[in-house]
């Protein structure tokens, strides 16, 4: 008695369960009335909170600070001993039971026995082999075993957010529709109003978090998609709910149309991408000049004036054009894509509200800009997506949201040389750098289909891996677009390197998309060989596709045409999920026709000096 006595002693001296509790839900797990002046009741933290997001939120929490993940044992065939947490096969069924009776009836009396549990333990020291440690005994595991207990039941309990259930299951799930209710956007799903200039409504912001009681600063909770099959962290432990970091950190989003959800069928979804622009001069790219008037040795600023969208009739026209063409390879164009720094919000609005004309059935537009909706200054990513027929009209309408780019680009004297910069930019400065605002990191994860949700990274966004590589894992997107003003997509270079840490870890099916313009710059230097690669695709299987830009320097896209396929995604408990994987299954050439390929419309693309001499040759 007296050693156990000296332990608890010692433990007191250190953070407890109970401590990191009231720091993830300050007010409590249940909303104390106020009656009249009273002064408010003191918060309880003994009512198990009412949404399993919360839950998991602070149960997750606590297993990531006190570091105890790697003493779970994942088996539930061996034998539990002192130095680690072991649940039986009996136990995980149990499990199973009380989350699916908090999920179809709400009935929850078995997870607050859990909860009322943990809190007898609420004095533990937090981190239990630090005792260990300190050689003042083993400490105790007891809390950890019930704190697994419970972000596994509240894991379960939330079935249905990211992917639909089967049959009955899915018509049941009460739990499902209240999650749903808490992530509508702040002033409701039918408020949106349209942009200025566009008939693009601008679609409000999505909580942060799905949860009720959790403090956002601490930690956010997110449905989630893929599951990661190797390590053995919390991200490979969950199989519907993802814990993210603080939204100061990255604020996070995830959207949904405002009406029910195409069901992802065996049918293709084809994109047209088009590498705009498809001449860069060397002169867009220009100096900021600073305080003291020139660039210092070792640091210059520079601006991108794209000269490219100065008439956005012509990008317009183009893409129509292209739009037209796809169209006749494929009985459904289900996307378009823009590379890094393609448009602005002007073109952009102009763009989606003519191509939604000539293909009512596209579901999402995605481009780089110069700026946003608001005309905000800097390097953004624009997206579009149409949302079935609601509302009082019963029409479809088309909804619009942005976000900054996360790292500012760096050239050095290398890329200045390759892309034949040096009349622009002063090879003598040793690094030049965007000229960008990056404020609050954000990440829209876009859920699109019934068990697909893609998210939009920007060049330097996939390259390094903060702020938002470990919440991408976490939440593990079916699909990721790099947009890129970069060079040809090469196989050995860094864009394949990065979307290969994304396709093995979670799962992800990852395409890069540069511009044509700044390859053509790569290639007239005559540094390296040639290349036509515009984008990349690399998925969880290992494959990786070049995808070509067609013959010819003028205006052209490609067809990308994906597929889904089942695939079973496990929980490192061995819970076996039904997920969706999207696959590479060709690339179609899309060109403009003949009449289109007229040297006046090609002055579009080509310079005019290049089309003079083009005229010149074909006499």
């Amino acid at each position: 008695m007296q050693d156990s006595d000296s332990e608890l002693e010692y433990a007191t001296q250190y953070r407890s369960v109970f401590d990191e509790l009231r720091n993830v839900m300050p007010h409590g797990t249940f909303p104390q009335p106020q009656v009249g002046g009273d002064a408010p009741t003191s918060p309880t933290w003994e009512v198990l909170p009412a949404l399993p997001t919360d839950v998991f939120g602070a149960v997750a929490h606590l297993l990531r600070v006190s570091g105890t993940i790697g003493w779970f044992e994942p088996s539930s065939a061996g034998l539990g001993s002192d130095d680690s947490i072991f649940l039986s096969a009996e136990e995980r069924i149990d499990l199973e039971e009380l989350a699916k009776a908090w999920r179809t009836d709400g009935e929850s009396e078995g997870v607050q026995d859990l909860w009322t549990e943990l809190l007898s333990h609420k004095d533990a020291c937090l981190r239990p082999r630090l005792l260990c440690q300190e050689g003042r005994g083993q400490g105790s595991l007891d809390w950890c075993k019930v704190a697994f207990k419970l972000i596994l039941t509240a894991d379960m309990a939330a079935e249905g957010l990211g992917r639909p259930l089967g049959g009955d299951e899915e018509r049941v799930n009460v739990m499902r529709d209240l999650l749903s209710a808490k992530n509508q956007p702040d002033r409701g799903g039918q408020d949106e109003k349209t942009i200025a200039g566009s008939s693009l409504r601008r679609r409000h912001r999505h909580p942060a978090s799905m949860t009720e009681r959790i403090d956002t600063d601490v930690v956010c909770v997110l449905p989630k998609g893929r599951i990661a099959q190797v390590g053995c962290t919390l991200r490979s432990l969950s199989a519907n709910l993802a814990l993210l970091p603080p939204r100061a950190t990255v604020r996070c989003q995830w959207a949904e149309p405002v009406a029910p959800l195409r069901h992802d069928d065996r049918a293709t979804l084809d994109i047209l991408l088009i590498p705009a622009p498809f001449e860069i001069q060397g002169i867009d790219f220009e100096e900021v000049p600073s305080s003291n008037g020139g660039a210092a040795r070792d640091w210059g600023n520079f601006s991108l004036k794209q000269s490219w969208i100065e008439d956005p009739y012509l990008l317009e026209d183009i893409t129509i054009k292209l739009i037209r063409q796809a169209k006749k390879q494929t009985k459904s164009l289900n996307a378009i894509i823009f590379p890094e720094y393609a448009l602005d919000w002007g073109v952009f609005g102009k763009i989606c509200d003519a191509a939604w004309r000539d293909a009512p059935e596209l579901e999402f537009i995605i481009s780089g800009s110069s700026n946003n909706c608001d005309q905000h200054e800097g390097n953004h990513v624009l997206t579009a997506l149409r949302h079935e027929k609601s509302g009082r009209d019963n029409r479809p309408w088309i909804s619009a949201v942005s976000r900054r780019k996360h790292h500012r680009w760096r050239l050095d004297a290398r890329q200045v040389s390759d892309y034949a910069l040096a009349s622009a930019l002063k090879p003598t400065v040793a690094c030049w750098w965007e000229s960008h605002k990056i404020m609050t990191p954000e990440l829209y994860f876009h859920r699109f289909r019934q068990s697909s949700t893609f998210v939009t990274m920007i060049c330097e966004d996939l390259a390094r891996s903060d702020p938002c590589h470990e919440i991408i894992r976490s939440v593990g997107p079916n699909l990721v677009f790099a947009l890129l003003m970069d060079g040809p997509q090469l196989p050995g270079r860094w864009g394949a390197r990065y979307a290969s840490s994304l396709a093995d870890d979670p799962g992800c099916s990852v395409m890069t998309l540069t511009s044509w313009g700044l390859i053509r710059r790569v290639n007239q230097s005559g540094k390296y060989p040639p290349s036509r690669a515009i984008a990349l695709w690399k998925d969880e299987t290992g494959s990786v596709e070049q995808i070509m830009m067609p013959p010819g320097d003028g205006p052209a896209g490609v067809l990308v045409s994906l597929a889904g396929k089942d695939t079973t995604d496990r929980t490192i408990d061995g819970r076996c999920v039904s997920n969706w994987s999207w696959r590479f299954h060709g690339q179609q050439p899309i060109l403009l026709n003949q009449a289109e390929n007229h040297p006046r419309h090609r002055l579009m693309g080509l310079g005019l000096r290049a089309c003079l001499s083009s005229m010149l040759s074909t006499r």
